[in-house]
């Protein structure tokens, strides 16, 4: 999995709904966050499929029978990342977004954007591929458009995140 983070990163493009969960976030020690995101990727190491969805309108169905091990951010392995996560790739991913949240990302649409409210974007996931662009924020839509359309793997989920972080209750 390393390996194919370091050569697929230039195209990275996270999706996050941090924003006003920031203290929260730190609330927990670390041990206690390790522990849990080890249970969720032993868990996700099994389980052949998982459907998420949200009141918000969020369905997504992810087939984890062929994906690539877990990676786990648990803030002690020497990550520099906020701790909390179990993540994986798979191309098996499709359903409907309606994000919420900001944007974390080598293209600054978090300064342009900020926290990004609910109904302001959608798209489709096809393929593990995102398609038709639209919400109410019908710049930000472009805006993702044109750097979608500027290389063919643009569009790409190229990871799958489980939140594991045991201070992000909402």
């Amino acid at each position: 999995k390393p390996d194919f983070l370091r050569r697929h990163w230039r195209n990275a493009f996270k999706l996050t709904g941090m924003g006003e969960h920031f203290p929260e976030v730190f609330s927990h020690a670390p041990e206690a966050i390790a522990g849990f995101t080890a249970r969720v990727r032993d868990v996700l190491n099994f389980a052949p499929d998982i459907r998420y969805r949200t009141p918000g309108g969020t369905d997504l169905a992810v087939d984890l029978s062929a994906s690539k091990d877990m990676t786990v951010i648990d803030g002690i392995q020497g990550d520099d990342m906020v701790p909390g996560e179990a993540a994986t790739f798979t191309e098996k991913i499709a359903g409907h977004v309606e994000f919420e949240g900001t944007f974390l990302c080598l293209i600054p649409f978090a300064t342009k954007y900020g926290l990004v409210s609910r109904g302001a974007l959608s798209f489709d996931i096809v393929a593990g591929r995102v398609e038709n662009l639209g919400g109410e924020n019908q710049e930000l839509a472009a805006d993702l458009g044109k750097h979608f359309a500027r290389h063919p793997d643009n569009n790409s989920v190229d990871e799958v995140g489980f939140g594991t972080n045991l201070g992000v209750t909402r």
